[in-house]
Order: structure tokens, then C-alpha cells, then sequence
């Protein structure tokens, strides 16, 4: 049997340098099939592109633009899924935040990267309001909750991430854009030996790890989706070898 790196083909996304280009890959072999699992919800390939494309299409429109920093915090679904995707596919740099850690430490990374939004699971929605309250940061123009909208009963009235992308006005014309430098997200190490500190990664760096764990470990690519999240929990304190899913292949 030959070595797998010796059978790979080219493909686009890998070529370019941008980890959105997988999407095209999706709905060329997967249009129809199942690709992402959330409890009763199923997507198939054509529906999970179409939900990230609309995600940063209405990301743009909201006026996110590349370079941009986007905080999020939340629980594994396919929203999550969706955001590490969309927003560095309009040239924004997604930065994971732990989602054990308190305020206080959240607040200290995001010290760290100045971020343009805010995009949070409704359990934090505190976070967003000591956010918006504090003149720390008033970087923050756009704050976007995951799931359900949610009324503080605060005056702050937060806009959903499915809102988002369903009121954005086409993506026809959109085509991956990077950020300056290349990078894709920024990461926060453990902080083991003193506060986190942010690690940005570029799109070509995911796509050679994705790579290499195509050669090294044998999966094939048809079972194989570079640029989604696996094991999200490890992702988001800050190991860099968790943006990666092996799938069965149907």
C-alpha cells in the first residue's frame, strides 16, 4: 500500500493559503451528505456552507472587515462550528476564549487582542454586559449571542448569530479574503506558567498541520475535514492541534 501523502490530489483550499477554501471541496463531494450532527439537527454539506457564507456575509455587512479580532465563548454546536469558519473567511481572526475561565480572566486576554465583537453563548451573557459597561473596552461595537436572542432585562437586547444570517443581503460575490500577516486565529496557551498569552496562527499553518495528520496518521481525504474544530475543548485553552475533525465516511 502506498504511503497516503503519495495518493493525495491537489485540491484548492490547500493551494491558496485559506482554510475557508475546503468549503468548495464540501460542496463538490458532500453536497448531499451529512457533515455536521448537533443532537436532532443535521446538516449536509450544501446547508453547512451556506450557513457559514451567510455568517460572514452578515458578519461584513455588520461591519466586521479583515484584520478585525472577533472574541468568542461558548459550548460545542454547530454555530460554534460555523463562526471558527466564517470569520476568517471574510479576513477577521477568531479568538477562542476558555469558556472555564472567570470574567477576570477572560477579560485580561481580551485586554490582549482588542477585539472589534463579542460573540457569546447565552450563559454569558454577564460577560457582554460587564463588557459593555466597562470603558476598558470600547473597542467592542458588536455583540452577538449564540442560540436564542437574549433580553438582559438590562436594556442590552443582543442580536443572534442565526439572525445574523438570515437578514444578511447574499453572498453570491464573496470569495475568502485573508488578514494581514495570514493569520486565522489567535490562540491562548494555558497560562501554566503565568497569565495566557495569545498565538496567532495562520491559514497556512492549519493547512500544513492538516496536512501532516493526513501523511502521518493515514487519514484519507475523503474522510478527512481540515479547518473544523476537533475536541473544541482543548482548542480553546490554547493547544494548537485541535482545529481538525476525521469523519466517517458515508
Amino acid at each position: 500500500r502506498a504511503p497516503p501523502s503519495a495518493s493525495l490530489p491537489p485540491h484548492s483550499f490547500m493551494a491558496s493559503g485559506h482554510i475557508a477554501q475546503c468549503l468548495g471541496g464540501i460542496l463538490a463531494s458532500r453536497a448531499g451528505a451529512t457533515v455536521a450532527v448537533s443532537g436532532d439537527l443535521r446538516l449536509n454539506g450544501a446547508q453547512l456552507v451556506d450557513g457559514v457564507r451567510s455568517l460572514a456575509a452578515g458578519l461584513l455587512e455588520r461591519g466586521v472587515r479583515p484584520g478585525d479580532v472577533v472574541a468568542v465563548v461558548g459550548f460545542n454546536s454547530i454555530e460554534y462550528m460555523e463562526l471558527l469558519l466564517a470569520i476568517p473567511y471574510i479576513g477577521a481572526i477568531v479568538a477562542p476564549l476558555n469558556y472555564r475561565w472567570s470574567f477576570e480572566e477572560a477579560a485580561q486576554a481580551l485586554e490582549l487582542v482588542r477585539p472589534s465583537a463579542f460573540i457569546f453563548d447565552g450563559a454569558y451573557s454577564s460577560w457582554a454586559l460587564r463588557l459593555m459597561e466597562s470603558q476598558s473596552f470600547s473597542s467592542i461595537c458588536l455583540y452577538i449571542t449564540i442560540g436564542d436572542p437574549v433580553n438582559t432585562g438590562q436594556g442590552a437586547n443582543f442580536v443572534s448569530v442565526d439572525h445574523v444570517k438570515r437578514s444578511c443581503r447574499g453572498t453570491a460575490e464573496m470569495e475568502p479574503v485573508s488578514a494581514p500577516r495570514d493569520v486565522a486565529l489567535i490562540c491562548f496557551t494555558s497560562g501554566t506558567t503565568g497569565q495566557p498569552k495569545g498565538v496567532a496562527i495562520s491559514h497556512t499553518s492549519l493547512i500544513i498541520q492538516s496536512l501532516a495528520k493526513i501523511a502521518v496518521v493515514g487519514y484519507g481525504l475523503p474522510t478527512y475535514c481540515p479547518s473544523v474544530p476537533y475536541r473544541r475543548d482543548l482548542f480553546m485553552l490554547g493547544h494548537t492541534d485541535g482545529w481538525r475533525l476525521p469523519c466517517p465516511d458515508t
